[in-house]
């Protein structure tokens, strides 16, 4: 454990330090009170989905060398998380921008975003940071959903010019 965090070190797909934010930490009531004021109503308009829980919120340190490989917040001990939630805290680094390779869409595009959210069954990653550190707060939006909504990515369903 360094200074808190935990490593989270997979060679083959990721190394960065995690920390889990007890649920009575100051970040972490103004982080659960942005995603019930903002976040989930922006979820409900734009996607048509009812999503009335999160979970799983971590603060994530990537120091210069760390990455995570592409990947979906899905899979089978994962079934019930539909959006997942990224909070910039610190990005004054070089490299280390997130991938969506599903969508065509990459960190210098969704950097513009404070507080950025996508379905959870996007394949994303994070870049090497070569220098520098990346801070992040991550949770997931999960279910049961009511509604309907359409996951496919938004590059298929919206295209660029």
């Amino acid at each position: 454990m360094a200074g808190g965090f935990n490593p989270a070190i997979r060679p083959e797909a990721r190394s960065a330090n995690v920390l889990a934010l007890a649920t009575e930490s100051e970040i972490r009531r103004a982080f659960d009170e942005k995603m019930e004021r903002h976040v989930k109503p922006l979820v409900n308009r734009v996607w048509r989905v009812d999503l009335r829980q999160h979970s799983g919120t971590h603060f994530v340190r990537y120091a210069s060398g760390n990455y995570y490989t592409p990947h979906s917040d899905t899979g089978l001990h994962r079934n019930d998380r539909y959006f997942t939630v990224v909070c910039y805290l610190k990005r004054r680094l070089r490299r280390g921008r997130d991938q969506f390779p599903s969508t065509q869409l990459s960190g210098s595009r969704r950097a513009r975003v404070k507080q950025p959210f996508f379905p959870s069954t996007y394949v994303h990653g994070a870049e090497p940071v070569t220098s520098g550190e990346k801070y992040i707060l991550v949770s997931w939006l999960t279910g049961p959903a009511s509604g309907s909504m359409d996951l496919r990515p938004l590059a298929s369903r919206h295209p660029c010019p």
